[in-house]
């Protein structure tokens, strides 16, 4: 991947965050939702090619746009094995009582080389 393509994801992220953080965007899209913003720290285990035994910890960041969607970052370390760092903007699809659909482009970098990511998953 090139140091290039790396920027312009970093600088799209920042523009989004900025975009979100705006006091506009905070009154008109969140009317009428509790806590518009959600964070929240991960702990766990990754194993990926019978690489095991990789502490995984992760910050996942979520303003809530409306009631269905919610765009953030999500930033995640595994150690060990892996020693990976991975950066993503993700979209949080609110599906159904406290179900969420996460989605989104990344970057990881793992043993000094970077690739692109895409996460799909389920949350609860």
């Amino acid at each position: 991947m090139t140091k290039r393509y790396t920027n312009s994801v970093l600088i799209g992220s920042l523009t989004l965050l900025a975009a979100i953080l705006s006091p506009n965007t905070m009154a008109e899209s969140a009317e009428g939702l509790h806590m518009p913003y959600h964070l929240s720290l991960f702990l766990g285990d990754t194993h990926i090619d019978g690489e095991g035994d990789n502490s995984t910890i992760g910050v996942d960041f979520e303003y809530r746009v409306n009631q269905l969607l919610g765009i953030g970052s999500v930033i995640e370390y595994a150690g060990g094995e892996l020693d990976a760092t991975t950066a993503l903007t993700v979209a949080d699809i609110h599906l159904h009582e406290g179900w969420v659909m996460q989605l989104g482009p990344g970057i990881e970098r793992r043993h000094s080389e970077e690739v692109f990511v895409s996460r799909v998953g389920f949350l609860y």
